[in-house]
């Protein structure tokens, strides 16, 4: 479960951690780790963005999972 100011919400995927290299930043590594997870988690079926929750996020960590999830609704930390 995530909760979100005051409302908990269910999510099916959990980001912990995650680090691409310096040199290779900004060039799309990230979204594929994140889009490789969401349709390989469960067997015939893609995690919705909605339903992704990260934890420990830094600065720069906070800046790539907002874009990513830009139009999903909230970003979910748990």
């Amino acid at each position: 479960m995530c909760y979100e100011a005051q409302e908990r919400r269910e999510a099916s995927m959990g980001v912990v951690q995650m680090w691409v290299d310096g040199e290779w930043r900004r060039r799309g590594v990230a979204t594929a780790l994140l889009e490789s997870g969401r349709e390989r988690l469960f067997f015939g079926h893609v995690v919705p963005r909605a339903r992704m929750a990260f934890s420990q996020l830094s600065s720069m960590g906070y800046a790539c999972a907002s874009r990513y999830m830009q139009g999903s609704g909230q970003l979910l930390v748990y």
